[in-house]
């Protein structure tokens, strides 16, 4: 909980307000940033938002008045944290596991040119991933290239005394220019067990910090 004043632009004058009441979980001292060159060290209140996000506030005050305060955190609180945090990793693990999934630069995939100058329309396997100069001169930056097998087929080469099997038919495409023929559908049960556990996780923390800073309220 949290009592303290804001300015209402209204009335042009400082009224009280009661925020994060049953949602304050502990209060640590930070170094906060008080102007763009002043850092002082203040006690600060971290409470969980309505949305489940922590919500840090300096409770040192300022003008010599300090604002109220008490950690007093119920269960819900600490759910809500939880319920955040395990929809933030999942949505953030289900969009690099689709990422991962269309990425065209991994061996095996089969794929599509789309775009480019060559071999545009050719499906193949990837069977080589490499990295190669793109554009000419002071553009040219590192980009990686494709070789893509467009068919089972291969022959036999000797290099250097060694002797190699090789695909006999193949293209070498920018990465850039295909996509994924078919991806995988994203295992989103999966997901969401490595979400709750990290989120599960991450609540420990919480818990551990609130046990450890056993300043309760304002002195």
């Amino acid at each position: 909980m949290l009592q303290s004043k804001f300015y209402n632009t209204e009335s042009k004058s400082y009224e009280p307000q009661t925020r994060y009441v049953g949602r304050s979980v502990y209060a640590s001292e930070k170094t906060v940033q008080v102007m763009s060159d002043i850092w002082e060290q203040h006690l600060v209140l971290h409470s969980v938002a309505e949305d489940g996000r922590i919500v840090e506030n300096s409770v040192a005050g300022y003008s010599g008045e300090k604002p109220e305060w008490e950690v007093d955190a119920n269960e819900q609180a600490f759910e809500d944290y939880r319920a955040h945090r395990e929809e933030f990793h999942f949505n953030t693990l289900k969009q690099k596991a689709e990422d991962e999934a269309v990425k065209p630069s991994v061996k095996g995939r089969v794929v599509k040119v789309v775009k480019g100058r060559r071999a545009k329309g050719t499906v193949g396997k990837v069977v080589v991933v490499m990295e190669r100069p793109y554009n000419m001169g002071w553009q040219s930056v590192m980009k990686l290239k494709l070789g893509i097998a467009t068919s089972p087929r291969k022959e036999r080469v000797i290099r250097n005394g060694r002797e190699y099997e090789n695909y006999a038919d193949m293209e070498w495409v920018w990465a850039q220019n295909c996509e994924v023929e078919k991806p995988e559908a994203v295992d989103t049960d999966a997901i969401r067990k490595e979400a709750q556990d990290r989120a599960k996780a991450e609540l420990d923390r919480l818990r551990e910090n609130a046990e450890r800073h056993n300043v309760r309220k304002a002195s």
